[in-house]
């Protein structure tokens, strides 16, 4: 959106974003997906930082109407009631409703904005809110909604939707929505391409001292991993693709509210992650269905690929369940079985023969099938993965271009008359995503954002929701993301929590909560080092 003229205006829709409005025509959008176009006269924009738009002409415009004029002095309710006519109850809850369950008082006033409250978007504050156990409740898209910024406090947003001078809800609500305002900045920072200033842990709300030593309890704890790789083929069984012949000691990013805080090691070193890839392939996903290359993630993937390989008892493999490891997809990719039996093919790693479960019913962490996920991709999207994610995900995050994503040798396949690399979810079998710790840790805001990066959110929120999801048989499983809503693979931390892992061991770790992301690659996981550490990193904020 562009910045010319701007202010900030809570357009008071059910799920509706809420941002710059533009002195021009300029699209906005529900958060299901329904475009919306908002017109102002651009007189009202210049010189008014506090606006009250009850009485300003206001414009909306839906698809297949003739853009009706709201009413001057409009008022929630009747606003509500224009809105849904068009666009239907988007949210079986509105605000206004919310509101005035609470406090009746409340309905029938107009709206006066003051001030201009932080950079943020709903994805972001939206991955805060889960905590609270319901990611509907209007009053968590409301504020989690789009805003312009100028320095303001959040805590200003509460008072303007409060309003000053008006009746206010009972304690419990706003209560509820002060800890909320409050608990939420600054969250709008993002990192410029290529460089990432560094900046002292008291401007971000952290402890020096406590912080390193945090820093220092992650260097005594490296990982035992060969760094020559020596144990690879014993480990995982044979090698399909390259290995480097070496890699980095331990190293690692903390970064808080966007901003750098600390790093140790060499947090530049390119090196293979492992599984992490695999929510780098979720990455994708959500890239796939933004874009209409994937509808419905319950639609079996036979609807879209035809290449055979989801035939007979592979017919019901839908998309989610690939994304949560519960396919049960039988068959061989690139000459490694999905049932893992040959020593040989699969090393340390050999599994005993089990029988098949119906698609969604059974949890296996299998890289056949992950391998069949991503040449999945690759046929949906018509051109290579890494191709997909460089353009649409590293670019747009200001990523360095020193990342790779290695295919196998023998992973070349034809794509409309065209060869093209199918690449895998991991470095079991070689070759995978080789990527910097500074790299994976924009990766990581971009998903502690909830997919936003700036003012673009890059990926969809429902997505980043589902993806945040356990699933039904997993050990604490999203889309290809570890969770901790259990607080199994993090003790300590919040249920809120998440993170991408490989062996090695390679952590990207994500706090919502806490507005925290940390990468710590090459570690130790012996008596718990990692939630160890990242409770020290946690225990070193002081608000």
């Amino acid at each position: 959106m562009t910045r010319e003229r701007t202010a900030w205006l809570w357009a008071l829709l059910p799920g509706v974003l809420v941002g710059t409005l533009p002195a021009q025509d300029s699209p906005w959008h529900l958060l299901e997906g329904t475009p919306l176009r908002c017109q102002v006269d651009p007189t009202l924009v210049r010189g008014k930082p506090d606006l009250a738009f009850a009485n300003e002409p206001l414009r909306f415009e839906l698809p297949g109407t003739a853009g009706k004029a709201v009413p001057p002095g409009i008022c929630w309710q009747q606003l509500m009631a224009f809105t849904e006519a068009e666009a239907g109850a988007r949210r079986a809850a509105s605000l206004v409703e919310y509101l005035t369950e609470k406090d009746p008082g409340i309905s029938d006033r107009t709206f006066v904005g003051k001030g201009s409250p932080q950079s943020a978007t709903a994805g972001t504050v939206a991955s805060k809110l889960w905590e609270y156990g319901d990611g509907d409740d209007p009053i968590v898209w409301h504020i989690a909604s789009q805003i312009d910024h100028d320095g303001t406090e959040w805590a200003h947003v509460v008072t303007a939707v409060l309003g000053p001078g008006q009746r206010q809800p009972d304690a419990d609500l706003r209560a509820r929505m002060v800890a909320l305002a409050t608990s939420l900045q600054p969250i709008g920072f993002v990192p410029p391409a290529g460089a990432w200033p560094r900046v002292e842990p008291a401007t971000v709300g952290m402890d020096a001292d406590r912080l390193a030593a945090a820093i220092a309890f992650a260097q005594q704890k490296p990982s035992p991993w060969p760094k020559d790789f020596a144990t690879q083929e014993q480990i995982f069984g044979r090698l399909l693709g390259p290995m480097p012949k070496t890699r980095a000691d331990t190293n690692g990013v903390i970064v808080r509210r966007g901003q750098l805080v600390a790093t140790f090691g060499d947090v530049t070193a390119v090196d293979p992650t492992y599984s992490v890839a695999k929510s780098l392939l979720a990455t994708v996903t959500a890239i796939a269905v933004r874009d209409g290359r994937i509808g419905d993630l319950d639609e079996p993937v036979a609807a879209r690929v035809h290449d055979g390989g989801y035939e007979g008892i592979n017919a019901k493999v839908t998309w989610r369940h690939h994304l949560q490891q519960e396919s049960e997809w039988q068959g061989v990719m690139f000459g490694k079985d999905h049932a893992f039996l040959d020593p040989v093919e699969f090393g340390a790693g050999v599994r005993k023969p089990r029988e098949r479960q119906d698609p969604g019913t059974y949890y296996e962490y299998n890289d056949v099938r992950i391998n069949r996920f991503a040449l999945s991709l690759l046929r949906v999207f018509g051109e290579p993965v890494p191709e997909v994610f460089a353009a649409q995900v590293m670019t747009p995050i200001g990523a360095s271009t020193t990342w790779r994503w290695i295919p196998y040798e023998n992973a070349i396949v034809d794509i409309d008359g065209k060869p093209m690399p199918s690449i895998s979810g991991g470095t079991r079998w070689g070759g995978g995503v080789h990527i910097s710790a500074l790299d994976l840790a924009r990766l990581g805001l971009l998903w502690q954002r909830g997919g936003a990066w700036g003012e673009r959110q890059l990926l969809p929120t429902s997505f980043v929701r589902a993806a945040l999801t356990p699933s039904a048989h997993g050990p604490d499983y999203g889309f290809l993301f570890w969770l901790n809503t259990r607080q199994q693979n993090w003790p300590g931390l919040p249920k809120t929590c998440f993170g991408a892992r490989g062996a090695g061991n390679n952590t990207v770790f994500v706090s919502p909560e806490h507005e925290l992301v940390i990468v710590w690659r090459w570690h130790a996981t012996e008596g718990g080092a990692d939630a160890t550490f990242f409770r020290m990193v946690v225990e070193a904020i002081t608000g």
